[in-house]
């Protein structure tokens, strides 16, 4: 049986409420953002709102992560959302890196006219080194993926 991310996030686990939304697929969030009047960002816009007027390598300034984002919790999990303290962009974006890698609507691999791929931003909660986290570094995943590490938030 298939729920609706919607129904998906009613029926959250009480301590999960304030969680990232993870495990859901591109069309999927691409669908919730829509549901709501909104967007998955490009990855252009991520990467502004991420880095800032100042072009800084992380969110939060240049200084390499230490307790700035949700990492290193492989058999913990995601972190509650603005938990985090110290990890807010000048403009007060919170969680850009790590607790879950976000979706962009940017497809970074296509054939036929068919995205094969699209470029997902911001490292995760299971990120083992600070290049994961940076402002600039970006994979790529199939729209179909579900991972508890890749999640979304709409513009």
């Amino acid at each position: 049986m298939t729920i609706s991310v919607t129904e998906y996030f009613k029926t959250r686990k009480d301590d999960r409420k304030k969680h990232p939304m993870n495990c859901v697929t591109y069309g999927e969030a691409a669908a919730f953002c829509a549901s709501h009047g909104k967007r998955l960002p490009s990855e252009r816009e991520w990467e502004s709102v991420a880095s800032g007027a100042k072009g800084t390598p992380f969110p939060w300034g240049t200084a390499a992560p230490e307790n700035q984002a949700c990492w290193l919790r492989a058999t913990e999990g995601t972190c509650a959302v603005g938990d985090v303290k110290g990890s807010a962009t000048p403009q007060g974006a919170v969680d850009l890196a790590g607790n879950v890698w976000e979706w962009t609507h940017t497809c970074g691999k296509s054939a036929k006219g068919v995205c094969e791929a699209y470029v997902r931003r911001g490292g995760s909660y299971r990120s083992t080194t600070p290049a994961e986290l940076t402002t600039t570094t970006s994979a790529l995943a199939a729209p179909s993926l579900r991972s508890p590490e890749l999640g979304f938030r709409c513009v």
